[in-house]
């Protein structure tokens, strides 16, 4: 598993802002943003999975750095502190008591 994390550009007046997901796709990866974003996905930084290979010079703009598993974990664990690293390489928490009682879990 490769860990990236980004920011999300803003074009002018836009009312979204836009992530490296399709320059990524375009070049024969994917890019995919996990729940991880510190503070905010509009002001903060992303932390995703890249799955392939892309050259880093095309995501520039958006900031794009490559983590180490353990840096991806301890970006997890400034946010939650019982963060882990699943066995397929993601990053995930414990659920909290109450959504796991909302659905009978």
């Amino acid at each position: 598993m490769r860990y990236l994390t980004w920011k999300l550009t803003w074009p002018d007046d836009a009312q979204y802002g836009f992530g490296p997901e399709p320059v990524v796709a375009e070049n024969g990866g994917r890019l995919e943003a996990s729940e991880w974003v510190n503070p905010t996905v509009e002001a903060g930084t992303i932390l995703g999975y890249l799955i392939g290979d892309v050259d880093f010079a095309l995501l520039a703009d958006w900031n794009v750095a490559e983590l180490t598993e353990v840096e991806a974990l301890t970006f997890a664990q400034a946010l939650n502190p019982e963060a882990f690293l699943a066995n397929d390489g993601r990053i995930g928490a414990p659920m909290p008591d109450e959504v796991s009682a909302a659905f009978g879990l």
